[in-house]
């Protein structure tokens, strides 16, 4: 059975929206003795993106902190295809007893907007308009 190695110990980053972790931890894919597994470091930063807010807000579970830092950290660092990432999730979530039908939620959450956090659309559209926010900032500067 799938299992993670430590409970998660998160702290905020100030004015960033973005947590860290303070302890890292392991998850492993199948059985401890498969060897298969995924480490979240300790102070890896992450923001919950991966995970679909509408489902976060419905009602944030401390059973669900684990594998949404988990499916941040696949999401982030593109351990794996995107489908092989939400199964892992979904497992994980099972893993810390969370119901199926709470499961299945968040696991068709992530299914049907995983392009959004997987090719970072968000930071993507942040940026370009931070950039031409700057951009306009530097011309009514000059002309002026």
């Amino acid at each position: 059975m799938s299992v993670f190695t430590e409970n998660i110990w998160i702290a905020p980053l100030p004015k960033t929206g973005k947590w860290i972790t303070t302890k890292g931890f392991r998850f492993y894919i199948y059985e401890v003795w498969s060897g298969e597994y995924i480490d979240v470091p300790a102070w890896f930063e992450f923001d919950w993106c991966s995970v679909p807010i509408c489902i976060l807000w419905s009602k944030i579970n401390p059973k669900t902190i684990n594998p949404c830092c988990l499916h941040d950290r696949l999401y982030k660092k593109k351990l794996y295809w995107f489908h092989f990432s939400n199964r892992i999730f979904f497992k994980a979530l099972r893993s810390n007893s969370i119901s199926l039908f709470t499961g299945t939620k968040y696991l068709l959450g992530v299914s049907l907007f995983w392009w959004i956090s997987y090719y970072n659309i968000i930071d993507r559209l942040w940026t370009s308009i931070r950039r031409r926010l700057h951009l306009s900032e530097k011309i009514s500067d000059k002309i002026k």
